[in-house]
């Protein structure tokens, strides 16, 4: 807001503080009161201070891809490669092992629960 020669072009600092803490609404009224001679409206373009933030945030954040690859180039190249076969080699074996343990806590700990009730 650069110097004007005239007030109405200027914005109202009460309106800028209303509308940045979230006050500014249908029954907000000036501190000022009627006799304000500022401006009670944004121009076109203008960026709140939590929006700029908020901007600056988002640009400071990396994407879930880039994320996860750069954690990938992270482990080093002796690691294995997810294809589908090893994928589902992964998956029957993590299969069987759920049925192991399942087999062993029926027949070791379900006679035991059934003692100790």
């Amino acid at each position: 807001m650069g110097f004007t020669s005239r007030p109405e072009a200027c914005i109202c600092k009460h309106f800028l503080e209303a509308v940045e803490k979230s006050k500014y609404g249908w029954f907000w009224e000036c501190p000022s009161g009627g006799k304000c001679i500022y401006r009670h409206a944004l121009p076109a373009g203008f960026v709140l201070k939590r929006d700029k933030k908020k901007m600056e945030d988002k640009k400071n954040e990396i994407s879930l891809v880039d994320l996860i690859e750069r954690e990938r180039a992270a482990l080093g190249s002796s690691q294995t490669k997810i294809t589908l076969e090893t994928f589902l080699a992964w998956k029957k074996k993590k299969i069987k092992e759920k049925q192991v343990l399942n087999l062993f806590l029926f027949h070791y700990m379900l006679p035991w629960l059934l003692r100790n009730k």
